[in-house]
């Protein structure tokens, strides 16, 4: 497989779509396999939590796995960055309480979040949370938060 440059994944689709040709005696077109690359992680907490909710230990994982997600903590692990939760697009919960986070930029495009527990990190401007409409319970408690708003 490696030698053929082929992920498991596309080696056993590939089998499966021959297979189907010997039975069949027909050239049928398989069905198409996904082309979005699997997500890279920066974060290994993110990794770890997202993973737990997908209820997979290992193996390549792909935007189109985590856009469902509505529910994330990821609490007290040391989280500097959550450029990761780009792809979690239906997040409605998260909880990142006791981090270690100063930007929170990338959560703005998170349209659907409702409640964003963001306690105890270091956190200086909320500026990306500013156009959210639909968050309606936030926690800011203990972080640096400085200018109006």
């Amino acid at each position: 497989m490696v030698a053929l440059g082929l992920s498991k994944k596309q080696f056993l689709f590939g089998a499966a779509a021959l297979l189907m040709i010997v039975i069949s005696g027909k050239a049928t077109p398989p069905i198409a396999m996904a082309t979005e690359p699997p997500i890279v992680f920066a974060e290994p907490a993110i990794e770890r939590a997202i993973r737990y909710n997908l209820l997979r230990a290992s193996g390549d994982i792909y935007p189109s796995d985590v856009a469902g997600i509505e529910k994330l903590g990821v609490v007290s692990a040391g989280v500097t960055r959550l450029d990761d939760l780009r792809y979690c697009t239906e997040l409605v919960e998260l909880n990142l309480m006791g981090n270690l986070l100063e930007d929170i930029s990338p959560l703005g495009h998170l349209e659907n979040l409702s409640k964003l527990w963001l306690g105890y990190n270091q956190i200086k401007s909320i500026d990306a949370l500013l156009h959210l409409t639909k968050l309606n319970e936030l926690d800011l408690s203990r972080n640096p938060i400085s200018g109006s708003f």
